[in-house]
């Protein structure tokens, strides 16, 4: 157990609900049977519990039973809390929780070496020549995998969004079948007294969804005096009140307010791009491309009427991802039906409190459905072979680094971790990223060449290709048809 069995009980036995005069003491009946098991001790004993946690390996608190017979220890043997817990002294000894951990294999000449396990032996090994790598060494592969497929490989759009979203990710798990830890949130058990990030971001998301069905984006907006404007805003209001997810109304109201404020002004740009009410439609995707790829699947969250194609309405900060995702869409859409004048809009969060939300409209560059496809089919053929190239080599393309080293923005202040307590962590700490690069410096990133791959070539392939493929669209033709 992580600190000893001395709690309330759990599960099915449901007695310590309703105590009664001669129920056990657990913590007493704890204390009785550690005392008993250590009087009964005629040689050695020994006591395990859980120092660490298994998923972040950070400290567990051990023991007020534990405490005490370490202050006991210590005064029996003159030794200070310190003291007690040195190797030499043989009292405390801390082991790995994993059975590959170097500890495990190597003496320091007070602990002998724990385990024998030849399989977790060879883990400690590899792990031992990794780190004994030089800096240009410090990629995963030394040369790419093979190609999967044959001649004519079918692709689906979803697995080239998937890909883009997180290029060195796709590799792992397509090519390696290797995931990262999943940690979930960790419940709570108090009553909030403030909305999180991640609270935010939740009710707004269900705001917005919400609202692209009202009569008016105003009916969204939730009132401090009286919690919401229309009867399904308050419902969703009450609902999260009655689960205990919001704080206290003096406390959540002014929150919703604003973010219901936010969302409002997200609907208000979809009303007049025109994409705020239909319904979406999905549209069959069936394309052969030059070098023998077929795109296979569909596209989905598109509009209909004079002006149709993908819609992206999110409740998120604007990020390169997402705008490479909607120029996938409208490229496939173009060069599926050269004829339709697709138009892409993606409308996301502001990037700051006092900002408009971001809003993006696009469209594919030509004058005619010839020119039109001809450039989509061109983008398309970059994108897969950078796709391709991904499934058999971690590429360093990374989301918001390679965005901005191809804008001349700041992509050092993207790849490494700001200092300070409010520095955000940077893409260098990503987990699929260590694992296939290492933890280089920005400077170290621009000069690495990871199979022929770098950085400043796989931003310009990616970023330079949506740049000379799309335009954004004027004025004129944001406005919505009149109904």
């Amino acid at each position: 157990h992580d600190a000893l069995p001395i709690g309330p009980l759990s599960g099915d036995d449901l007695s310590h609900v309703a105590p009664f005069v001669g129920d056990g003491d657990p913590r007493s009946e704890a204390r009785a049977e550690l005392l008993a098991a250590i009087t009964s001790a005629r040689d050695q004993i020994v006591i395990t519990c859980t120092s660490t946690d298994v998923r972040t390996n950070k400290a567990v608190p051990e023991s007020v039973l534990l405490d005490e017979l370490l202050d006991i220890l210590c005064t029996t043997m003159g030794l200070s809390a310190k003291e007690v817990r040195e190797p030499e002294f043989a009292v405390v000894r801390t082991h790995p929780r994993q059975a590959f951990d170097r500890r495990n294999f190597v003496s320091d000449g007070i602990i002998p070496p724990f385990s024998f396990d030849p399989t977790a032996l060879a883990g400690v090994s590899a792990l031992a020549a990794a780190d004994d790598r030089s800096d240009e060494e410090q990629v995963l592969l030394s040369a790419p995998l093979e190609p999967v497929g044959g001649s004519v490989t079918t692709i689906e759009p979803s697995e080239l969004r998937s890909f883009f979203e997180h290029p060195v990710k796709a590799f792992f798990r397509n090519r390696l079948n290797v995931t990262g830890p999943n940690v979930s949130d960790v419940s709570e058990v108090q009553l909030p007294t403030s909305l999180g990030p991640l609270d935010r971001s939740k009710v707004g998301r269900d705001l917005l969804t919400m609202g692209l069905g009202l009569a008016s984006p105003e009916d969204v907006v939730v009132d401090p005096e009286r919690g919401g404007a229309a009867a399904e805003v308050q419902a969703v209001v009450d609902w999260y009140r009655a689960r205990g997810l919001l704080p206290p109304p003096a406390v959540s109201n002014p929150t919703l307010a604003e973010i219901s404020q936010e969302v409002a002004a997200m609907l208000s740009i979809a009303d007049r791009y025109g994409v705020r009410r239909p319904a979406p439609t999905t549209h069959p995707i069936d394309l052969l491309l030059s070098n023998g790829v077929r795109l296979l699947g569909s596209v989905t969250g598109c509009i209909d009427g004079a002006r149709p194609g993908p819609v992206r309405i999110e409740f998120h900060r604007d990020r390169p991802r997402h705008q490479v995702l909607l120029a996938l869409d409208l490229l496939v859409l173009t060069a599926t039906d050269p004829e339709t004048s697709w138009r892409g809009v993606a409308i996301a969060r502001p990037k700051s409190e006092n900002d408009e939300p971001v809003s993006r409209v696009k469209g594919v560059v030509g004058a005619t459905g010839a020119e039109r496809q001809a450039n989509a089919l061109a983008a398309l053929d970059v994108m897969i072979s950078q796709y391709q190239e991904g499934q058999c080599y971690p590429l360093p393309l990374f989301e918001k680094t390679s965005y901005e080293f191809h804008v001349g923005g700041k992509p050092k202040g993207k790849w490494e971790t700001q200092p300070g307590a409010n520095g955000s962590p940077g893409e260098v700490e990503d987990g699929f990223h260590v694992l296939a690069f290492g933890s280089p410096s920005y400077n170290e990133l621009v000069q690495l060449n990871a199979g022929g791959h770098t950085l400043g070539d796989e931003a310009e392939r990616l970023w330079g290709t949506l740049e000379s493929s799309l335009t954004d669209l004027n004025e004129d033709d944001h406005e919505a048809p009149q109904p």
